[in-house]
């Protein structure tokens, strides 16, 4: 039988200590500044009863997004060098695993004839109250155009942390019809231009602001935004003035409308000629009007 690793007294009294920051409440800020870390890591670090003890930049990092001052700060600093020296004494810890950039294993001991105290402690990096980035709500009445919503789209990506293959992925889940492709949406975003379709517009958008808020596309704060979202981009989706509004059951697509607008300069291209075609590009117009009124 396999003897489970517990935490020492030290190594507990840290975890402690930082189970009391609102570390749900600050995930993604967390996460920007450190994109290596897993969550499993961040919860790892507020868990009394984990017995692994991560590196100093990790704890440091999540006090500074969690806006923790000085003297919080140095408190944390001072358990984390006391579950270290527990550690090095011969405590039981786990060995995280070896993924990304940081590295989570504890730091040299230092000397035995200069061993570190309480009152001498200085922090490695000075830490400042970090601001908190601003939501994300505000910015959508600043979007008057395509590529300002593209933009915005493209900056919800890159906050979620999603890549485009995982987008792909959940937007299949959640809807097989309705698939953000990686290749098109990187495509897409790469040159401003935002999704066309209404229905993989509202299955995206719920896939980031759920991944964002670390919860469910059924989340009520997911649809709410979601549709205050759409708002937006059915505004900068609406055709020109002047341009023929389509009355469809799902609303107003661009892409029917250039498909309807193709097949109006076809048929005309056809009949200037007196191809045989225009009669049957007519009557596919046709089909399509029926279909959307």
């Amino acid at each position: 039988m396999t003897a489970v690793a517990t935490p020492g007294p030290a190594l507990r009294a840290l975890h402690e200590a930082m189970a009391t920051f609102p570390v749900d409440s600050h995930v993604f800020a967390i996460i920007s500044t450190m994109p290596e870390v897993q969550p499993s890591v961040l919860h790892a670090a507020c868990d009394p009863a984990s017995p692994r003890l991560l590196a100093w930049p990790v704890y440091r990092g999540i006090v500074q997004a969690c806006g923790a001052g000085e003297a919080e700060a140095k408190v944390v600093f001072a358990r984390y060098l006391a579950a270290k020296a527990e550690q090095d004494r011969g405590a039981p810890v786990l060995d995280p695993p070896a993924r990304g950039r940081l590295d989570f294993t504890p730091a040299a001991t230092p000397p035995p004839d200069d061993p570190p105290t309480i009152p001498r402690l200085q922090l490695p990096v000075p830490l400042t109250r970090r601001a908190r980035p601003a939501p994300a709500a505000p910015r959508l009445r600043q979007i008057t155009s395509r590529s300002d919503f593209a933009r915005y789209l493209k900056a919800l990506v890159d906050e979620s942390g999603l890549t485009y293959r995982a987008i792909e992925d959940q937007t299949r889940r959640l809807d097989h019809r309705a698939v953000s492709c990686r290749s098109t949406l990187s495509e897409n975003l790469r040159n401003n231009k935002p999704p066309t379709s209404e229905t993989v517009v509202t299955i995206l958008l719920a896939v980031l602001y759920a991944e964002l808020a670390g919860t469910t596309a059924a989340d009520e704060q997911v649809r709410r935004r979601t549709d205050e979202t759409l708002q937006v981009w059915r505004q900068v989706m609406r055709p020109p003035p002047g341009a023929p509004v389509l009355a469809s059951r799902a609303g107003y697509d661009p892409l029917v409308h250039t498909a309807l607008a193709t097949l109006a300069r076809a048929e005309q291209t056809a009949r200037d000629l007196g191809s045989p075609d225009a009669p049957g590009l007519a009557h596919a117009r046709r089909i399509l009007l029926e279909l959307l009124t």
